[in-house]
């Protein structure tokens, strides 16, 4: 009896062990599914660097102090006498004092003025000696053409004419002495230069100018190179 309960109880056992490796062996039909893929992650967005500043302004235009309207001087020329006129006279000096009246703030057009002395070299005719001078008052233009082109330069050509009464005096000398005879004509000239700007209220004025007096006889038609000194204000 005891031999069957033995008999029954290891079946039993065996049978219990064969039935867990079963359930524990995966069936070989079994497809595994396939590992999931995470979505792909954008990169982060590249910052744009900023625009750069624009240049700043030219400090020179914005502080340049502006020019004068009125400018004044006084001049030294030399005088060389043309056509007839050189036959009575020799090279001369003169001196003028000049003024200037600017017509616009552009300083493009002004009015200008001069009044002075012009005295001519002597000319000897055997015993007789004869000393020629001008003293010319006249008023005109000058015309800067390139000075809205180039408003900062330091140098500003022109172009000028004027209208003006000219006095002659022409004195002869003999052995027995002098006579002096005044006389009163009109003139007119023409001429071109140059103004160098040293700062807001000075300058320097160089031209070359071609006077014509239309007087009785011989006209002292002359040409006269000028440097001048000018003040602003």
């Amino acid at each position: 009896m005891k031999r069957v309960v033995f008999a029954l109880v290891a079946t039993a056992i065996v049978a219990g062990a064969g039935l867990a490796v079963a359930q524990s062996t995966p069936d070989s039909t079994h497809v595994a599914a396939p590992p999931v893929t995470p979505p792909p992650v954008a990169p982060p967005p590249v910052a744009t660097p900023p625009p750069p500043p624009p240049p700043a302004p030219k400090p020179a235009a914005a502080s340049m102090p502006a020019a004068s309207h009125r400018w004044g001087g006084i001049s030294g020329l030399w005088t060389k006498p043309q056509s007839d006129f050189k036959d009575l006279a020799g090279d001369g000096w003169g001196i003028l004092i000049m003024g200037e009246q600017f017509l616009k703030p552009t300083h493009t057009v002004s009015v200008t003025s001069d009044v002075g002395y012009l005295d001519f070299g002597s000319k000897k005719f055997g015993n007789t000696t004869n000393d020629f001078s001008l003293f010319p008052v006249q008023a005109g233009l000058r015309v800067y053409p390139l000075v809205q082109k180039k408003p900062d330069s330091r140098a500003q050509i022109f172009g000028e004419g004027s209208l003006g009464f000219i006095t002659t005096r022409s004195e002869v000398k003999t052995g027995l002495g002098s006579t002096s005879n005044y006389d009163y004509y009109f003139g007119t000239n023409a001429g071109e230069g140059v103004k160098l700007g040293a700062g807001p209220a000075k300058a320097l004025l160089f031209d070359a100018t071609y006077s014509w007096v239309f007087a009785t006889g011989t006209d002292p038609n002359y040409l006269a190179l000028r440097g001048a000194i000018m003040i602003g204000k």
